[in-house]
């Protein structure tokens, strides 16, 4: 949990008291809380304004807990997450644990059982997203033939990494609003209040034995045309996660690297000019996408 305050998004330390929106949205330590005037409206993510009063306080102890579910036919129980179970998919169907499932496998076989679950696969496509994929296939041919003169075997022999599937799942329009501190400082220079952005999530999953697991993550930023000096035409790879799961593991450098490459190709043929990159790892503890690395 970050700070939205003048504290520059530092972590809210386990236990300790925050302030947050009625939607939970945006979050203020107890020192930029303190900071904060009565009068003065508060600009949230989403473009919305609230004041200091409306403003909730709250203590950092929260600990989520496992669900479990329980097999209609044989009564076990299971981690809803370990059964791949989604209850918003699926709330009107009971849950079958994978035993049970087999058993009534030929019961079941006039049953189109495989396109009652959504993949990876059919997330929505963007041109974004077909680029990557693209330029993924063209980088891992040409390694796929470079390890075949290494080994002296054809192509077709080297072990590939397959069902890699690129989606962009966010794409979302903001105000990014300038602090206080950078206000005072160029006040002479009329900067602006706040930057127009569109801040998009690319991930990459890989089907594997069957399942879409998520692999990599990314972040980025996009100031536009119509976003005012000096940030026009200027994107933020902001951050970047990623877990050791992808098969043959010897293509995970070379997969991470080309998306990165990949989205920026794609940016420069669209007139950015200019791409930062968020370089600090995370602090001891901390993780930037993925709730843990296994």
């Amino acid at each position: 949990m970050l700070c939205s305050g003048n504290c520059g998004m530092q972590k809210i330390r386990r236990n300790a008291n925050y302030y947050t929106d009625r939607n939970k949205q945006n979050f203020w330590c107890e020192r930029c809380y303190g900071g904060l005037k009565e009068t003065d409206p508060i600009q949230l993510d989403d473009g919305k304004e609230t004041k200091k009063k409306l403003l909730v306080k709250l203590k950092n102890d929260f600990t989520p807990e496992e669900i479990w579910i329980q097999c209609e036919e044989c009564k076990s129980w299971a981690h809803q997450i370990c059964a791949l179970f989604n209850p918003k998919q699926a709330s009107k169907v009971a849950f079958t644990c994978p035993k049970c499932y087999l058993k009534e496998d030929l019961k079941r076989k006039g049953c189109n059982v495989s396109n009652a679950l959504c993949g990876a696969r059919e997330l929505p496509k963007c041109k974004l997203s077909d680029g990557i994929e693209e330029g993924l296939a063209k980088a891992l041919l040409k390694a796929y033939k470079q390890v075949a003169i290494e080994r002296d075997c054809t192509v077709s022999q080297v072990e590939k990494a397959e069902n890699l599937i690129v989606r962009v799942v966010l794409n979302l329009q903001k105000k990014h609003k300038v602090r206080e501190e950078m206000m005072a400082r160029y006040a002479n220079k009329h900067y602006p209040s706040y930057f127009p952005v569109k801040t998009k999530c690319i991930f990459l999953f890989q089907s594997i034995h069957g399942v879409d697991v998520l692999l990599f993550g990314m972040y980025v930023y996009e100031y536009g045309d119509e976003c005012p000096a000096p940030n026009r035409r200027r994107v933020y790879i902001s951050y970047l996660d990623s877990v050791r799961y992808l098969e043959p593991s010897c293509y995970r450098t070379l997969v991470y690297q080309t998306i990165i490459v990949e989205y920026l190709r794609f940016v420069r043929s669209r007139g950015y000019h200019t791409a930062h990159i968020w370089s600090c790892p995370p602090s001891k503890g901390d993780e930037y996408i993925f709730y843990c690395h296994p």
